[in-house]
């Protein structure tokens, strides 16, 4: 009996031990794996600029204009002023004048993946009123179309790329995939300075036909001076 427990015992220990040994390289080796994953991510380093080289008027909207001239006056929400909005057609009573426009003028019955905003000059009467095409409403585009108003009247309207198409799908798996495999490159901040604003922005220029990532931090130091640091990747 005494040999038979010493048997049972020994079995047991024995079982304890590979279980401990077991789970030490079950966790090793998710942490090993873990590494490997991480190595094998892209690092978007700081300072990197893909487009330093190409000129503004390389890369700039090519915007066409129409003047209006509309006597009738504008009024404008206030609570709307100065807010990027994606856009509802349950509201926005406001906007009745540019919705007609843009449907009559462009054939385009605007949806929630225009961003608009309103800005102000003058912080009364005189500015714009922009309206900006998105992608899963993060990836921003040029195609845009742009009132501008003097003294709650409607002068004239830019626009650009309304009639470009693009395989949307396709750009929004791009940069999906490019978030998965790539790291971003931070800046180790010394003790007396602090984040003030980190933003990561995607966009698409049809004027490049490019996918664009930015990152930009921007932080301050200890003598109060504001300084920047950014990145800039076109997305292949």
């Amino acid at each position: 009996m005494v040999k038979a427990r010493k048997i049972i015992f020994i079995l047991l220990f024995s079982i304890g031990i590979f279980l401990l040994v077991f789970s030490i390289y079950s966790i090793v080796s998710n942490n090993i794996d873990y590494e490997k994953v991480r190595d094998k991510k892209i690092k978007l380093e700081l300072l990197h600029d893909d487009m330093k080289n190409l000129s503004a008027e390389s890369t700039v909207a090519d915007y066409k204009t129409i003047d209006i001239n509309n006597h009738e006056t504008i009024h404008l929400n206030k609570d709307l002023i100065e807010k990027g909005i994606f856009y509802n057609d349950s509201y926005y009573k406001e906007l009745d004048y540019f919705i007609d426009y843009i449907k009559t003028k462009f054939n385009i019955k605007l949806d929630s993946k225009w961003k608009f905003m309103i800005h102000l000059y003058d912080g009364e009467s005189t500015g714009f009123v922009s309206f900006l095409y998105y992608l899963n409403d993060e990836i921003a585009t040029n195609k845009s179309i742009m009132f501008f108003i003097s003294e709650n009247k409607v002068k004239r309207v830019t626009y650009s790329y309304l009639e470009n198409k693009i395989d949307e799908s396709l750009l929004i798996n791009r940069v999906n995939n490019f978030k998965r495999n790539t790291i971003q490159e931070k800046k180790v901040l010394n003790e007396n300075e602090k984040i003030l604003e980190e933003n990561v922005e995607f966009s698409y220029n049809f004027k490049l036909k490019k996918l664009i990532y930015s990152y930009n931090l921007s932080y301050e130091n200890v003598d109060g001076i504001i300084n920047d640091y950014g990145s800039v990747y076109f997305i292949d």
